[in-house]
């Protein structure tokens, strides 16, 4: 009987340890499910969150021919410096003063890039063809703003008046670049600083256009670096873009 009972007893304790080991062996099983489905969503996750990303594109490095130009001002002589071989535009005295870039723009990718030095006022932009502004008049409180749009130094896009901010000032020594595209539909102009595109930018221009700036303040002075036909655009689509729509008054 005690061989018996001990025999008995041990049978047991064998199943209770086969159970138990298949319970083990099905919470393993039941874990590693778990963990494989984790990794899955992981995986879906990472793969979602890649799509909403923004990507990160190579900047287009702008490459093209010259294109020559001239610059108009209407001023008197002892208001403004001019240094012809280099381009350089220099503010004898404080005073309105606009300058209109010959050829008029009516395709093409043309980009206008510039390096303006100690300056506190500067518009950079552009207008329709054949706009004049009267001597020693403000662009942007003349009847000429609904024929403008144009960049300013510190950092908002103008047009009738109205400014946008949302892009950096610009500052002395950097090299600031205005590109227009005249294929695209609508017509655009984009601001780049070192290189850098800005975010607001001016699109809807009209048919034709001229670029031109305005200095203010004494000794402010730009230096025209180049006017270049492109031969593509280098415009990227970037975050926080936002755009000024060019408005024309035919009546004015």
């Amino acid at each position: 009987r005690l061989i018996t009972k001990v025999h008995r007893q041990g049978s047991q304790a064998t199943e209770r340890n086969e159970e138990q080991s298949q319970k083990v062996q099905i919470e393993h099983n039941l874990l590693k499910q778990d963990i494989v489905r984790v990794t899955n969503l992981n995986h879906e996750l990472e793969r979602q969150l890649a799509l909403t990303r923004p990507s990160i594109k190579t900047p287009v490095q702008p490459s093209g021919t010259d294109v020559p130009f001239t610059v108009t001002v209407n001023l008197d002589n002892d208001q403004l410096g001019i240094n012809t071989m280099e381009q350089f535009y220099t503010s004898l005295k404080d005073d309105y003063k606009n300058f209109i870039l010959e050829p008029e723009i009516t395709k093409d990718v043309i980009r206008l890039e510039i390096i303006p030095d100690f300056i506190r006022s500067l518009y950079l932009g552009v207008v329709n063809s054949g706009t004049t502004v009267p001597k020693g008049n403000n662009i942007n409180e003349s009847m000429s703003t609904h024929k403008a749009a144009f960049f300013h130094n510190n950092g908002s896009v103008y047009h009738k008046g109205i400014p946008k901010a949302g892009n950096n000032k610009m500052i002395s020594n950097q090299k600031v670049a205005i590109e227009v595209n005249m294929n695209s539909n609508p017509r655009t102009a984009h601001l780049f600083i070192d290189g850098k595109q800005q975010p607001v930018f001016i699109s809807g221009l009209p048919s034709s256009i001229q670029f031109f700036f305005q200095l203010y303040y004494e000794d402010d002075q730009i230096q025209i670096l180049s006017l270049k036909r492109l031969n593509e655009p280098t415009v990227q689509i970037v975050e926080k873009a936002d755009e000024v729509k060019y408005y024309v008054n035919k009546a004015l």
